[in-house]
């Protein structure tokens, strides 16, 4: 390292922070001009929750809103974006850096941030984000610069959600070269949005004069200055850069005229006219930095390769040649934008392409010796080095995810030559595998067989090695062969390649990014029960297939089944695998099986009538999974929980659970949080609010057909139906409810429509009698039939009166055999051993017993067990 402030930069970098002078208030520009007029719009204290500044370059945009957020310093978050922002986890992490630079609690626990990221709910992050801005004791604006350098329409909509619930006491101030593609027009409409355009910013005659009298010894005539406020139509850079070129001129008349009427030619003459006048180094030094984003004395030596790069910058500064500092002890500097276009234009011409890669390349080898991996990558690739592109992505890989840049890789992998990514296993699989998980199957084989083509025609593989790599594309092809639901390739893949799977377990092996039912995502197949039930037959062959399936799914493999026979109401069956899930797994490992398998058991609970006990069984696993700091699988815990409390009638047991998640039906659908989203939807039916409730279940369904998810397409489509039926709405109820059936009897759904209860019975029973030539006939009577039987499982529970008639105890099967251990004086572990259950399940078990019979401990339990004896 070459000074203390690049140590600390290459640190901030390495921990998710950025360079403290993009959350520092920007100072007062050398020719500044109080913009009283469009301050007093700012001071209003009632200003509008959002301020939009879109205006060209060089109107003024910053420092407008630099002297407001001067003012009020102790309460303005500011933060210039830059490219590096345009990732969806770079640009709220660069957010959350500006707030806590003013409130420096904000959000402490910055890994709950980007584990929800990286469990695939941004929302949720944001809602942890949101729900920390909400409990600040005071008002605070959150000012942020250069918001035309975003482009990734992931980071636009979360922006969109960011502002749709945004606290009362927190403002946001947006500046930008262009218009945002954000969703503002509900702020229209409220009259809370306050927009400023080209027209506000510019220079009034007035405001000119001011500037020039900062600017200019000798003083232009007023005649003067009005044919340059028509020149300039006032844009502030190009009067800023006329007054520099005027102090030179001696007949300034004859000069103004040879102006061109356009700004931006304006623009560009007056900038040759300021770079001509620098002598022939600085003039090189301008135009070697102007590649970099930001520099310091160093990086610009490294680059030039050459010494007195301090002196020359010095210079620049002396000369106010539009640089601007960027921290405190005036360590790392950028030049400001305008100017900074202008000269890479001029390097384009003034040296050759072979020069150019070369100062890209010196800037690359500082970078990485730096420790700052992502900007030397960009300026390997600058400079076609591909070598060593890949060699930094490679060196620096745990260290880029671990950071929450993974779609910053992925972009830039998609960038690299096959022959450069080859050589770097851990690039390569990271590559396919992403597109794999994401959906992109058919891209990910496109991928797989140009990878093959190219070894087998252009690529030397030693023959030692070539076996392992031929393992390694098998096992992937053998993961994309799951993802497109082709089971028969998926086994086959799988029984060749048996060592393969020992020795690169990895690439195999299934993940669940965030799905509360585990088999309406790409794991289930979308929800089609005849492609599970076909796997699982295929694996029921073998047992060492099955030990294979079983070790590529992990515990997804039993959450698959169990999902398979409770949507076929077998819920004997869906109770055997669930509970072996819950044996394997726990809170603070697998959590992405464990939650679901939770979530399933309180369904299968529900479903046999133990609602409390399905209600306990979520407390409990909430409670629990706090410990371990994961809101995203913390959200759907909750959610579910929202769904037992609305079966009971409890019509607002969701309110506070909306607040804090932030959801609403401004929000666009999600396949990530579909399962909160549809909740949502169940809320808004529980108030009656249908007029809410319709469009947004439409809504819902729409991106469910896109996304081709036929278990969430069947249940939205019975809430539509439901709902429909409520409003008197016949022919839209029915319409609904032919499409659900029409989804659902080929796969064999029977628990999906027993759990919506009466009112879809009801309506099933009037489409039964009014449309009895139609052909699922056959399968309404099935359901139906079905929900007769209901009760049967309602009756499951043991109820039992002592000889005092005032007292009764109703107890289930499961729990009447854990009450016959606790007599006998096993411990929870042996329990759990005995019965093949997890310590956690014996535990809430135990905890159900004690509420019941109203104890405190197993001595209490024994003696009243005994006293009343209820075995």
């Amino acid at each position: 390292m070459n000074s203390p402030s690049q140590h600390q930069i290459a640190l901030t970098y390495s921990q998710h922070s950025i360079i403290t002078s993009r959350v520092t208030i920007p100072k007062q520009a050398p020719f500044y001009v109080q913009r009283t007029r469009l301050m007093s719009r700012f001071l209003d204290e009632n200003r509008a929750k959002v301020t939009l500044i879109a205006a060209s370059a060089g109107f003024g945009k910053t420092t407008l809103a630099a002297e407001w957020a001067r003012i009020h310093a102790d309460e303005v978050a500011w933060l210039s974006l830059d490219i590096s922002d345009n990732h969806l986890v770079r640009f709220w992490l660069s957010v959350h850096a500006a707030i806590q630079r003013i409130a420096s609690s904000f959000l402490s626990r910055l890994d709950l941030f980007l584990q929800s990221v990286r469990d695939g709910s941004v929302e949720t992050a944001i809602s942890l984000l949101l729900n920390e801005l909400y409990s600040l004791p005071s008002a605070i604006t959150l000012i942020v610069d250069d918001y035309h350098t975003i482009t990734n329409q992931s980071v636009h909509e979360s922006m969109g959600f960011f502002i749709g619930h945004l606290p009362d006491h927190v403002k946001l101030v947006i500046l930008s070269r262009t218009l945002p593609p954000l969703s503002l027009s509900r702020l229209r409409v409220q009259q809370e949005l306050l927009e400023l355009s080209n027209d506000d910013l510019r220079f009034t005659f007035e405001e000119i004069n001011e500037l020039q009298s900062q600017s200019l010894r000798d003083q232009l005539t007023p005649e003067e200055l009005l044919l340059l406020e028509q020149k300039t139509e006032g844009w502030v850079a190009g009067l800023i850069l006329a007054f520099l070129s005027f102090s030179e001129k001696q007949d300034r008349t004859a000069y103004m005229n040879t102006f061109s009427g356009n700004s931006r030619n304006i623009f560009d003459y007056l900038l040759d006219e300021v770079l001509s006048r620098q002598s022939t180094e600085v003039q090189n030094f301008l135009l070697v930095t102007s590649l970099l984003n930001s520099f310091s004395p160093s990086l610009a030596a490294a680059v030039m390769d050459q010494s007195g790069a301090e002196k020359q910058l010095q210079e620049v500064e002396e000369a106010r040649l539009f640089i601007v500092p960027l921290d405190d002890t005036r360590s790392w500097f950028r030049y400001h934008h305008l100017f900074a276009e202008m000269l890479k234009t001029r390097l384009s011409k003034k040296m050759s392409s072979a020069e150019i890669v070369n100062l890209h390349r010196r800037a690359a080898i500082w970078y990485d010796q730096e420790g700052l991996a992502l900007e030397a990558i960009q300026h390997a690739f600058e400079a076609k080095d591909y070598v060593l592109s890949a060699s930094c992505m490679d060196r620096h890989f745990n260290s880029i995810i671990k950071n929450g840049d993974e779609s910053i890789l992925l972009d830039l992998l998609d960038m690299l030559p096959i022959k450069n990514m080859i050589v770097h296993p851990d690039l390569f699989y990271f590559q396919a595998g992403s597109m794999a998980v994401s959906g992109r199957t058919d891209d990910a084989k496109r991928f797989l067989h140009k990878v093959e083509r190219f070894m087998e025609e252009e690529f030397y593989i030693p023959e030692k090695e070539q076996a392992a790599v031929q393992m390694r594309l098998d096992l992937y092809r053998a993961s994309i062969a799951f993802y497109q639901g082709d089971v028969d390739t998926f086994v086959e893949l799988l029984d060749q390649n048996r060592e393969g799977i020992e020795r690169f377990s990895s690439i195999v092996k299934v993940v669940n990014v965030g799905e509360a039912l585990l088999f309406r995502g790409p794991i289930g197949f979308g929800g089609r029960l005849k492609k599970m039930a076909y796997l699982s037959a295929k694996v029921s062959t073998s047992e060492e297939r099955r030990a294979l399936i079983h070790f590529a799914l992990q515990g997804h493999g039993f959450i698959f089944l169990s999902d398979l026979f409770y949507e076929w109401n077998r819920l004997d069956d869906a109770s055997v695998q669930v509970e072996k899930v819950l044996v394997m797994c726990n809170s603070s490992e697998q959590v992405s099986v464990w939650v679901p398998g939770v979530i399933l058991q309180s369904k299968i609970l529900n479903a046999l009538g133990h609602i409390e006990e399905a209600a306990v069984v979520l407390r409990m696993a909430i409670k629990d999974l706090k410990q371990h700091h994961s809101p995203r699988w913390e959200r759907l815990l909750e959610a579910a929980h929202i769904r037992i409390l609305l079966s009971q009638g409890l019509v607002n047991s969701g309110d506070e659970w909306l607040a804090k998640s932030h959801i609403s039906t401004t929000d666009k659908p999600n396949v990530t949080r579909e399962y909160e989203q549809i909740t949502l939807a169940r809320i808004l039916m529980a108030r009656q609010a249908f007029n809410e409730a319709i469009p947004w279940l439409n809504k819902l369904l729409s991106e469910a057909r896109r996304t081709d998810r036929m278990g969430s397409q069947i249940e939205i489509l019975l809430l539509l139906a439901v709902s429909y039926e409520i409003l008197s709405k016949n022919s839209q109820a029915f319409e609904a409810l032919e499409q659900a059936l029409k989804l659902a009897e080929p796969e064999g759904y029977i628990r999906i429509f027993l759990d919506e209860g009466v009112p879809l019975t009801r309506l099933l029973q009037r489409y039964l009698s009014e449309r009895s030539t139609t052909s699922d006939v056959d399968y309404v009577h099935q359901l139906l039939q079905s929900y007769q039987l209901e009760p049967l499982y309602n009756d499951t529970s043991k109820a039992m009166r002592t000889s005092d008639s005032s007292i009764a105890f109703h107890f289930t099967k499961r729990e009447l055999e854990l009450m016959f251990f606790i007599v006998e004086g096993l411990s929870n572990d042996e329990i759990a051993s005995r019965l093949f259950l997890s310590p956690g399940t014996v535990k809430r078990y135990i905890h159900n017993i004690y509420q019941k019979l109203d104890v405190k401990n197993r001595v209490q339990a024994v003696s009243k067990i005994r006293e009343h004896q209820l075995l």
